[in-house]
This record gives C-alpha cells, sequence and structure tokens, in this order.
C-alpha cells in the first residue's frame, strides 16, 4: 500500500514540477509534455533534435517561453563562439542559456534587442554586460523561436521571469 502512496505522489509531484504527463504511445511509459506556455515552458533540449516544435513555431508570429539556466553570452556571431561566464567583455546584445546549470546541456541564445519596448526592458534586465549578477539564475523567458547564432534561439523577447 505504501508503494502505491509513493507512486500516485510522486506522479502529482512530476505534474506540478514538469508538466502534464502523456504516455508514450511507443513504449507506453509516462512522459513530460511542454507546450511553450508560461506554466509549461520549453527547454533548450526540446529543439535539439527538431520535430513538430520546430515546424509550429519556427520564424512564426507566435511567442513561445522558454526556461533554462543563464551559463554565459555569444561573442561572435555563432554559438561557437559561447563565453561560459560574465565580466569583462561580456555583451549586452545576448545571453546563453542552457537545461543544466552547469552549462553542460543544450546551449540555447538569446537575443537581447532593443526593436520594442519590451525588448529593451528585458534586456536592460538581463544583459551580462550591465548585470553579470544574472549569470546562474534560472529564467523563463518569452520570445519567438528562429535561427540565431547559427542555431535555432529566441529572438524578440518580450518577457522574462526570474
Amino acid at each position: 500500500m505504501k508503494n502505491v502512496i509513493f507512486l500516485v505522489l510522486g506522479a502529482v509531484l512530476a505534474v506540478s514540477c514538469s508538466g502534464p504527463l502523456q504516455t508514450d504511445p511507443n513504449e507506453g511509459r509516462a512522459v513530460v509534455f511542454r507546450d511553450g506556455s508560461e506554466e509549461y515552458p520549453f527547454a533548450p533540449e526540446d529543439f535539439k533534435s527538431g520535430g513538430t516544435i520546430l515546424l509550429k513555431y519556427l520564424d512564426s508570429s507566435d511567442e513561445v517561453w522558454v526556461k533554462g539556466w543563464v551559463v554565459g553570452y555569444v561573442s561572435g556571431t555563432k554559438i561557437s563562439a559561447v563565453v561560459f561566464g560574465s565580466g569583462e567583455g561580456s555583451k549586452a546584445s545576448n545571453i546563453v542559456i542552457c537545461g543544466a546549470q552547469d552549462g553542460s546541456g543544450q546551449l540555447f541564445p538569446v537575443q537581447l534587442s532593443t526593436s520594442s519596448e519590451e525588448s529593451k526592458a528585458v534586456r536592460e534586465q538581463l544583459n551580462l554586460l550591465d548585470n553579470p549578477d544574472v549569470l546562474g539564475c534560472e529564467i523563463c523567458i518569452k520570445g519567438k523561436l528562429a535561427d540565431y547564432m547559427g542555431t535555432i534561439g529566441l529572438k524578440s523577447t518580450t518577457s522574462v521571469i526570474f
């Protein structure tokens, strides 16, 4: 009986922390479903293999939420020029987030533009040049999926939650 209680409690906790559970039709096991909403934001790993998420949202006018840890910035024009950390030389124009706090997961570049008032406000809060203490923070950020820094990234950001 105790095992059943723990299994139910575990399922409830998984739903409250990770998103609604669905059954994987291929293997009959529970999988986490994220829909890009504020409640169930995407993770950088969700874009690793492409698929239906990119078909639906890439270069569309729809905004999505993405959650990750701020691990650094890109010093050039490609994600391969990522700099883990902040400090002298940091850029105000972008940050890099990751699903793992130590930066060992999928890297996801985020443009910090000044194209709108909302974007300016996000840039003022997140850029590592002016806010080095943002490094290591877990954030949830809203914007549009697009090709950025030679990979999939987020542009036209409008909101951020720490």
